[in-house]
Order: structure tokens, then sequence, then C-alpha cells
């Protein structure tokens, strides 16, 4: 009998969704069929009621399950052909990707800046070939534009953090380098207690 992984790297709720899901998908779970009560799978599986209404919540959103007090918790009525495409699980897409200032992309962005033969996707740039660069030196020619295109590094624009760094070392003593999140940090510090201060002085 399955029961759910508690040291699997997938969250409880999310395998207890998948695994409804597959047996909606299978047949095995005919439309209109109910589904156990909270309670027992809770009872049955060792977990908290919450993981239970946690998964349901996640069935539900998928289109799968309807949910009405006072009779339980159904498999949708709803055909397959006639029923809507599940939400797009951003969740998953958000697991998978690295964060953009990730260790991963970092290189990436510094193996692209050496000339290797590296496709810098980390970006999010449309490839050389696929810009038309003579309408755009057209463009330029007829009105200058004064700001870079595309996107700036995911750390933040890089001789800014480079004099953060510098003004860290010399006036905080913090061994900060232009790379280091400490940099970063002491000046979102920095920001708020500007805020602050700005805040006070409208208030007098």
């Amino acid at each position: 009998m399955w029961k759910p992984d508690r040291l699997g790297p997938v969250p409880m709720y999310r395998q207890i969704a998948d695994y409804f899901e597959r047996r909606i998908v299978l047949g095995e779970l005919l439309p209109g069929s109910i589904l156990p009560p909270e309670r027992k799978l809770a009872g049955q599986w060792q977990l908290n009621r919450s993981t239970i209404i946690q998964a349901y919540e996640e069935l539900r959103s998928r289109g799968l399950i309807d949910r009405r007090k006072g009779s339980g918790t159904r498999v949708s009525l709803r055909k397959w052909e006639e029923s809507p495409k599940p939400a797009v699980d951003w969740q998953a897409y958000t697991e998978q990707s690295p964060p953009p200032g990730s260790p991963l992309l970092r290189k990436v962005r510094e193996e692209a800046r050496k000339g290797a033969e590296v496709i810098d996707m980390a970006g999010s740039e449309l490839s050389e070939d696929l810009i038309p660069m003579e309408a755009f030196r057209q463009l330029m020619r007829e009105q200058p534009l004064t700001e870079p295109l595309g996107y700036t590094d995911p750390q933040g624009f890089y001789p800014l953090r480079e004099a953060l760094a510098v003004y860290l070392r010399a006036y905080r003593q913090v061994d900060a380098t232009a790379s280091s999140t400490s940099s970063r940090r002491a000046f979102s510090r920095r920001c708020i207690s500007l805020r602050a201060v700005c805040c006070v002085r409208g208030m007098r």
C-alpha cells in the first residue's frame, strides 16, 4: 500500500496530491468518487490533518476534485475533454530554477565574459543574430539613448558595488568585496537608516 515518503525531497502534501492525481488520471478513481475524509487519511498515514487539507487544496487548484461542505471531497464530475487544463505549477518552476544571484549563474556570466564557448542564458537576453542591429543603429542615430539596454547584473551595478566595498573596508572595518553579500546587505541597511532619518525629519 502506498504511503508518503517522509525522507523524500518532495513536500508531503505534494506527494499526496500527486498520488491521487495519478489514480484519477489512470481511472482508478472515477468522476464523482468520494475521497477518504481528512481525519481518516491523517490517522492512516500518521500525519497532521493540515497536511491532508493542503494536499486536497492542491488537487482542487488543479481542477481534479470538488469540495463541498456536507458532501465531502469528490473527484470532479466534469469530463476530461471538457475540463480546463490544470493551472501552471509555478512552484515547481521556481524550485527547479536557481535564483538570479546563485553561484551557478555567476559562473556562467564569468565564463561568458572570458570569451569561452559558453551560451549565456543567465540574463534571458536574445542571441546577437536575432537582434536587428542595423535598425537599432538607425534609431540610435535619430534618437541617442542615455541608458544601457538589456538586464543588469543580478548582483547590482558593479561600480556601485565596488565603491560600497571600499567604503565598508575603510570606514566600517567590514571585509567586503564587490562580489560579496556583505556590501549589498550593508547598503540595504544604510538605505533603511536614511529613510528612517528622512521620515523623522519630515515629521518635525
